[in-house]
């Protein structure tokens, strides 16, 4: 006899940490399942054929901190935000070839001691040195 069940969620996305243990029944029961709806609206307007996954990661790199008049110089060198631009750019040219597949890598902070709203998404820097 055939079984069907709807699940709802109020907000998928704080779901609990770790989410093998928070989600552990319903990844139990999407495994056992032959399909599985998903009526969460998409951009385009169209059906939902398949969700992505996604990761979570930190990338730190290190520069050598300096006054912006010698940013580029021998003894300085780039400095640690040109380091992680170069970083990105090496993982999104990665990941071009793979169809379907996006980054983003949400956000980047460096140079001065700098905090962002989360919401908007702007830099506000605290403390810059003379």
């Amino acid at each position: 006899m055939p079984v069907s069940l709807v699940v709802l969620t109020g907000d998928e996305e704080n779901n609990g940490k770790p989410v093998s243990i928070s989600r552990t029944h319903l990844i139990e029961l999407a495994r056992e399942s032959d399909i599985v709806l998903d009526f969460e609206p998409t951009v385009s307007g169209h059906a939902s054929i398949g969700r992505r996954g996604t990761a979570d990661w930190l990338i730190t790199a290190q520069g050598r901190e300096g006054h912006s008049s010698i940013i580029f110089s021998n003894e300085v060198g780039g400095g640690a935000v040109l380091e992680m631009a170069r970083i990105l750019n090496d993982m999104l040219g990665a990941m071009r070839a793979e169809p379907g597949l996006t980054f983003n890598p949400g956000v980047v902070v460096g140079g001065v001691q700098a905090s962002y709203e989360k919401d908007d998404g702007q830099g506000r820097v605290l403390d810059a040195p003379a």
